[in-house]
């Protein structure tokens, strides 16, 4: 039998190769749209623009935040941030789920965990390899996972962590608008388990859920969210229940039956919620399970009711976070070790299948946009560029799920990003574009 220290060693050699692959991957992908514009602010600009994006962008001020911070000195430096947070994601997880433990280490279901976060992420491009993407989604989700391991894990504490716990559970209410409101009913369902299950609730407990429900208030008052609606569409706020409902919920299947990998994993949820109440509820905490997996459903189904971001997969990523956790929560850690062998290798097949073929297709999409940025460096300036279409497939491993085409129009959206950064005017080559 492995001990203990060789299985810590064995987890971090696990997430050293985490680490070391996210930061060379990020590292080799290029800015695009709004990471020119955050790029390069200084310390106080970072809180003075964040604070405007609050009143006029979209409201999440910490996730704004996170992201000029990331891309405050440079390709290199935001590279490391975001291996070092996707590692802490994935790390806390695995303490969140109760593989990583004080005493023990469940090392064949911590590679089942990253190896099935990997194959099902809805969008990596976006959240991991998009800087942008990964201020506003990696990092306020990591905050967070870290959360919900200190909410549920720790209940004597020293007045030093509550206060910690106490700030990141606002951090967390005020990450962003589905993710947190997800969060909120989680910790809720949670406490009201306790109850049934105790006499006594630790009243710490109510005080991280009230500052997470403040921080939650605050972003939904912000005059930016209401911006941002009446932006993507001016007469949204106006339209009934019933039809952003029936018109969401139509997005909604369109995005699901776009990758059979979402068929896939939605089967296995339900599978594995059947099979895990007949075989292992006593193993497990079933309940607990089926309260992440529900609030995961409910984060997902609500964005039906925005106006935007529906068909989109990373937003989607706080409530896959939370559904991976439920699935984690249903699966005993001892179970029969070659049945764990057999499942990992599998699911570890599945995962390096579809990431190295990710991989070619991020580094053809990212070859395309530094010959472009290339183009722009050594044109003459005072003159329109017209620039040919990239050309891609969409794949959850490339920048394609964030990626907004340039238009004819010179003052348009992403075309002034261009402009701001190389001082050139660019449109759309018209001529040969590729047809979707």
């Amino acid at each position: 039998m492995i001990n203990f220290r060789n299985k810590r060693f064995m987890l971090w050699g696990i997430l050293i190769v985490i680490f070391l692959v996210v930061f060379i991957w990020d590292y080799k992908t290029p800015y695009m749209h709004d990471d020119f514009v955050y790029s390069n602010n200084t310390f106080s600009q970072i809180f003075t623009n964040s604070i405007n994006d609050y009143n006029n962008l979209n409201g999440r001020f910490f996730g704004q935040l996170f992201t000029r911070a990331i891309l405050a000195d440079g390709q290199l430096y935001s590279s490391l941030i975001i291996a070092m947070f996707f590692t802490m994601f994935m790390y806390f997880l695995g303490k969140v789920t109760n593989i990583i433990e004080r005493n023990n280490v469940y090392v064949l279901k911590f590679i089942l965990l990253v190896s099935t976060f990997l194959l099902f992420i809805p969008d990596f491009g976006s959240v991991v390899l998009w800087r942008s993407g990964a201020g506003n989604y990696l990092v306020v989700t990591t905050v967070i996972v870290i959360y919900l391991y200190l909410f549920t894990h720790l209940d004597h504490v020293n007045i030093i962590l509550v206060i910690f716990t106490t700030i990141l559970a606002f951090i967390a209410g005020f990450g962003n608008q589905n993710t947190s409101g997800g969060l909120i009913l989680i910790t809720s369902l949670l406490l009201v388990m306790e109850r049934i299950r105790k006499e006594k609730i630790n009243p710490i407990k109510f005080v991280y859920l009230f500052s997470s429900m403040i921080g939650f208030i605050v972003l939904l008052s912000s005059p930016g969210d209401k911006k941002r609606m009446r932006m993507y569409d001016t007469d949204w706020l106006g339209y009934s229940f019933q039809y952003k409902l029936l018109r969401g919920t139509s997005k909604l299947i369109e995005f699901i039956h776009g990758d059979p990998l979402n068929y896939i994993f939605l089967s296995l949820i339900i599978i594995l919620i059947i099979y895990s109440y007949y075989m292992w509820r006593k193993q497990v905490d079933w309940y607990g399970g089926i309260i992440f997996i529900i609030s995961g459903i409910i984060t997902g189904l609500v964005m039906c009711l925005s106006p935007e971001g529906i068909d989109v997969g990373r937003t989607y990523f706080g409530a896959f976070t939370f559904l991976i956790i439920g699935i984690f929560y249903l699966i005993p850690n001892n179970l029969n070790r070659m049945f764990y062998v057999m499942l990992t290798s599998l699911m570890v097949f599945s995962c390096v299948y579809n990431l190295l073929y990710g991989v070619s297709e991020s580094m053809k999409f990212n070859s395309q946009l530094n010959e472009r940025y290339s183009i722009l460096e050594h044109s003459k300036k005072n003159q329109v560029i017209k620039l040919p279409p990239i050309q891609y497939e969409k794949n959850r491993y490339t920048l394609s799920g964030s990626y907004v085409e340039l238009t004819p129009d010179k003052d348009a959206f992403p075309n002034y990003d261009y402009k701001w950064t190389f001082n050139q005017y660019v449109v759309l080559k018209t001529t040969n574009a590729r047809e979707d």
